[in-house]
């Protein structure tokens, strides 16, 4: 099936940057209330420096280039595989609101490996940033349930991949 791109409308981009802006500035509230030292401490910006050495980013332009391609790039092709695709397959099979479920916790379970690679046994850290995930997942479900479109989902994706890139920046840099 291919995918028909559909115009954006009010409807699904207010609730989008409304969700967006709301998940970064408690993310980053969070950060550098409550993780932000210990990160440090576990050595977190260490690995952070390795997998930016390994992408050959060694100067904040390279940083901006590399932010630029996950927020735009690598945000539209999460939310064209995890929304269009697997939501959107998955609704076709049952309710659109266990879909929304069932999406949402496999979106946070992908999450949950990749956030082990960076915090290692951080549980309570992992442990929030599922949650958040899951939250996420579940909420860019809904707004494409509800609009049929992958612009309100990638355009909140993207403040809140922005947000997370921002924390990296701040431990590669500090």
């Amino acid at each position: 099936r291919r995918i028909q791109p559909t115009r954006p409308t009010r409807n699904g981009l207010l609730p989008a940057m409304l969700y967006g802006l709301g998940t970064l500035a408690f993310t980053l509230a969070a950060y550098f209330l409550w993780f932000h030292d210990d990160l440090r401490e576990a050595g977190v910006a260490d690995v952070v420096r390795t997998k930016l050495s390994a992408y050959r980013v060694g100067s904040p332009l390279a940083f901006f280039g590399m932010t630029v391609y996950y927020v735009s790039a690598h945000t539209l092709v999460e939310e064209y595989y995890w929304r269009w695709f697997f939501f959107g397959r998955l609704r076709e099979l049952i309710s659109p609101a266990a879909a929304i479920w069932v999406s949402a916790i496999v979106f946070m379970a992908h999450h949950v490996f990749l956030a082990n690679r960076y915090v290692g046994d951080m549980w309570s850290l992992i442990a929030l940033f599922s949650l958040g995930v899951a939250v996420s997942g579940g909420v860019w479900a809904w707004l494409y349930q509800k609009t049929n479109a992958l612009y309100a989902p990638w355009l909140s994706h993207c403040v809140v991949e922005f947000g997370l890139l921002g924390m990296g920046y701040d431990l590669w840099r500090g």
